[in-house]
């Protein structure tokens, strides 16, 4: 038997809808490198970053890094039919060739020497078609994904633990004395910067679970579209597959569920003050 090898080469350009430093982020993530790692891959000519691969696995790494903004296409190997005996020389041959580079790296990084950009990815590309959760959930921070009654409910969780209490204690300090206005007003302050933080860190990954960039988080301030972004959020399904930002969420627990309807309140009390007014 004979199987076709192919390898994946990258030109060093973005696509033309992605700019440098998009895709500079997007292949630090994507190899799990160094952003000047990163940096040292682009616009340095044609790199073979993969060899030896068959089509399949060749079109994965092809479309991860299409994904990731990256101009890149892959070429049948000089010899494009080997058999097995002669492909398991090569896989041989490639071993012993990582292990040296890696003796290489190793020495390099001892000496202070800055790490070859041409070396081979250190982690696999990921596979759209794994079906695995993320393991854990960070709601501070801006990394992994979160679906919409999730997203939801840690806004209202955010408004219980930091919103309300900010507000009653503002309030009665304003009432308390008016000698305390000043302080009220530095609590009230501090509590909206933490809220906005927390608001943008949950939409941050939001946006990961739709395939969007980080940088999307700044609708926020655009005129109208900032008053349209948290219904995309709220309302847009995310991916059920594994994108370039992780494994899809987990199910929602009880908890999340519970949150998330506790936002029914308020619109049951606005409609019915709208009623009996």
């Amino acid at each position: 038997m004979c199987q076709p090898r192919y390898k994946i080469i990258f030109s060093g350009e973005p696509l033309p809808t992605v700019s440098d430093e998009t895709l500079k982020a997007n292949l630090a993530q994507l190899f799990k490198i160094s952003l000047e790692e990163a940096q040292q891959l682009m616009y340095r000519g044609e790199i073979t970053l993969k060899r030896d691969l068959p089509e399949a696995e060749a079109e994965r790494y092809l479309a991860a890094l299409q994904n990731a903004g990256a101009v890149c296409h892959k070429e049948a190997a000089e010899l494009a039919l080997v058999h097995d005996e002669a492909l398991e020389q090569a896989k041989a041959a490639e071993a012993e060739r990582l292990a040296q580079e890696a003796e290489q790296q190793a020495a390099e990084a001892a000496q202070g020497t800055p790490l070859n950009p041409y070396l081979a990815p250190k982690a696999a590309v990921f596979d759209e078609n794994d079906e695995r959760f993320a393991e854990a959930l960070n709601p501070y921070s801006a990394e992994g994904r979160i679906g919409r009654l999730r997203y939801l409910a840690w806004l209202m969780a955010s408004t219980l633990v930091i919103g309300i209490p900010l507000f009653v204690v503002t309030s009665l300090l304003s009432w308390i004395s008016s000698s305390l206005s000043a302080l009220a007003m530095l609590l009230f302050v501090a509590g909206g910067i933490m809220l906005i933080v927390c608001d943008f860190r949950f939409a941050i990954q939001r946006l990961h679970d739709l395939g969007f960039s980080a940088w999307w988080v700044l609708l926020h301030f655009v005129p109208i579209a900032g008053s349209i972004l948290p219904f995309v959020l709220m309302l847009a399904p995310g991916s059920s597959k594994r994108n370039i930002y992780g494994p899809p969420p987990p199910p929602n627990s009880l908890a999340v569920q519970f949150l998330a309807a506790l936002w029914l309140l308020p619109i049951v009390f606005g409609l019915l003050s709208l009623l009996f007014r």
